[in-house]
């Protein structure tokens, strides 16, 4: 990707979570359900990837379909399905055993379709002291939207390491900022149900 096509200069690296068991859908894959003409996952990397410089996709079966996306897919090194955490905490170690160069690293779900055009943007602009950044909707904080510092890369990966799962707790160790995104809150609709994919 081109800088020209970029909405920030600054180096970021994406991570798109699809690596859940898709329970509340029968054990279906959810990134590759269809929506609108495609599979879920391509409306939030078409979201993201003018956002930032890299994607990294977290998965942990059809592998093969992920891969074809052209993007770098990892699985959870411990063992599956045991939450969203274990996504970012590989994805997070595949940056820095590859060396990435990124300051950042901008979280979100493959199953919200709509995310912001300038997500990463006003998560950056606003992190300024703190960790991490998380995306508020006006009525709760959106955990698995969040924009990680480089710095925090590795408490988060031993937070998860030492057992813990949840993500909000992790992101309250590190001192989490949240960003108003009350103006967006319907971006950050996710499905869950193969009901709301008939929308």
């Amino acid at each position: 990707m081109t800088k020209d096509n970029r909405t920030t200069d600054n180096n970021i690296a994406g991570i798109v979570l699809s690596g859940g068991a898709g329970m509340r859908m029968g054990g279906l894959d959810k990134g590759l359900q269809v929506y609108q003409g495609k599979a879920l996952i391509k409306h939030v990397i078409k979201a993201l990837a003018p956002q930032t410089s890299t994607i990294v996709v977290c998965a942990n079966r059809n592998l093969k379909a992920y891969q074809e996306l052209g993007f770098d897919v990892i699985e959870d090194e411990q063992s599956t399905f045991e939450g969203p955490l274990a996504g970012i905490s590989s994805a997070l170690a595949f940056l820095i055993n590859t060396q990435s160069k990124a300051s950042h690293a901008v979280i979100s779900s493959c199953d919200t379709p709509n995310l912001p055009n300038d997500l990463v943007m006003r998560l950056l602009n606003n992190i300024n002291d703190h960790k991490v950044a998380a995306a508020h909707d006006g009525r709760r904080r959106q955990n698995l939207h969040c924009l990680i510092r480089r710095d925090a890369w590795q408490s988060v990966i031993d937070y998860f390491k030492a057992g813990k799962r949840a993500v909000w707790h992790c992101q309250n160790s590190l001192a989490v900022r949240e960003v108003d995104f009350s103006d967006q809150a319907q971006s950050f609709a996710n499905l869950n149900s193969l009901e709301d994919f008939k929308v």
